[in-house]
């Protein structure tokens, strides 16, 4: 049944918080990623009103969505609109692109040492916080940045707005069991992204840890970044970027002096938070090994 004849036979009622109506593929929001999976059940739940709350709030412009549909309303009279549901398409692919990957160029000694010099600690110290934080590359093989998407983080921006319906990447807790080891796992975190981006790109991006030294995203003004976004497009450059970012945010943060005296507990519980399992073990064995070459 098409729109027009669901709008004549009165089958669009009035929908409440949660309620799932006869009309909602043909109403356009089962098209709109990352909604594509929601089925009409006729039961309530949090799938109609999560969509409808994005549509209202990023095609209609809603300064407060509601959730709710009615006969009557200007979200019914939007989402009936086909230039508005491509509108929505096109916000959704917006809100999932990311830059093209860049060099992904290495590290390379001179630019260690000036980090070193900058923060006044070791150099040792530095790459011991590299191998800890990533143990490799700061890329992965198709040359996009290293990332972990953090769900607890996201829910807590979203003020745990997703979390009944997307409980991969919107959980109340933190759940280390979501992210995947390996080259697959890697990949991964960007499916898991890209979902959360097009729900909300700036929570997703600041709710994400980026590149070598693992930097989250809501740090991109301690490190010197006018934007999150802004901070990302230079995550996708070169290894540099991720050193000199790091650098500014630890020396903006006031954490050189735990690198300085090698209190890797102290620095891990800041730099990592209070979960930061056994950082400060694996740090000091790292640091122990790069300065016994370097030495």
């Amino acid at each position: 049944m098409q729109v027009q004849q669901l709008l004549n036979a009165g089958l669009v009622p009035t929908l409440g918080p949660g309620q799932v109506n006869p009309a909602f593929l043909a109403l356009g929001l089962g098209r709109i990623p990352p909604f594509a999976a929601l089925v009409e059940d006729g039961r309530p739940g949090p799938g109609t009103t999560a969509a409808i709350v994005w549509f209202q709030r990023n095609v209609i412009g809603a300064s407060s969505p509601d959730g709710v549909v009615s006969a009557s309303g200007a979200t019914l009279r939007v989402l009936v609109n086909p230039p508005k549901q491509a509108q929505a398409a096109a916000l959704v692919a917006a809100a999932t692109s990311l830059p093209d990957p860049g060099s992904a160029a290495a590290i390379s000694e001179k630019d260690y040492a000036a980090a070193a010099a900058e923060l006044g600690v070791e150099v040792a110290a530095v790459k011991a916080v590299a191998r800890v934080e990533s143990a490799r590359s700061g890329f992965i093989d198709d040359g996009r940045p290293i990332i972990r998407f953090e769900a607890h983080v996201f829910s807590r921006a979203t003020r745990h707005f997703y979390d009944p319906l997307f409980p991969m990447i919107s959980v109340r807790q933190r759940n280390d069991s979501l992210v995947m080891g390996g080259e697959s796992g890697l990949r991964r975190e960007y499916d898991r992204l890209a979902s959360a981006m097009a729900l909300d790109r700036d929570a997703a991006l600041a709710s994400t840890s980026w590149g070598l030294f693992q930097l989250m995203g809501f740090n991109f003004a301690a490190a010197g970044f006018g934007s999150v976004s802004d901070m990302v497009s230079r995550m996708y450059l070169d290894e540099g970027e991720h050193l000199a970012a790091f650098a500014r945010f630890v020396k903006k943060k006031g954490y050189a002096g735990y690198l300085k005296d090698k209190a890797w507990g102290s620095f891990a519980y800041h730099y990592n938070g209070p979960d930061y399992g056994n950082y400060d073990d694996r740090m000091q064995t790292a640091y122990e090994e790069f300065s016994a070459v370097e030495k």
